[in-house]
């Protein structure tokens, strides 16, 4: 429950930093829908096996989900926002940003860094 709650609150936090300006909005929104599709698909599990003999099937798919999402958590990206928060000269950030946007030259790093930047500063 707490895990769940919790990812609720984060995701979209988490990938509003990692997107893109001009794709915020659309990836916010598909999360809501994922979310939202989860439930109808956790909704339907639960109707076709809570019964006497396959209620213990239920609890072990969501034991398995649970056991993917944390083996998948350290090939999370750190938000490069949150790294150029603490340190504006983070290299780290730098080469998050390169990886993420697929940027091949220094110039347009450069570009999504000042963005950065100046978003933290009006706020």
């Amino acid at each position: 429950g707490v895990a769940s709650g919790a990812s609720t609150v984060l995701v979209p936090i988490y990938l509003g930093e990692m997107a893109p300006p001009n794709l915020r909005g659309v990836i916010g929104t598909m999360t809501q829908f994922a979310c939202v599709v989860g439930i109808l698909f956790a909704d339907i599990v639960g109707f076709v096996l809570a019964n006497e003999t396959s209620w213990r099937w239920m609890f072990s798919l969501t034991t398995g989900f649970g056991i993917c999402q944390l083996a998948l958590t350290p090939f999370l990206l750190e938000s490069p926002r949150w790294l150029l928060g603490r340190n504006p000269s983070s290299s780290k950030a730098r080469f998050i940003i390169k990886k993420l946007r697929g940027f091949r030259y220094d110039e347009e790093v450069e570009t999504e860094v000042e963005h950065y930047l100046g978003a933290a500063k009006t706020q």
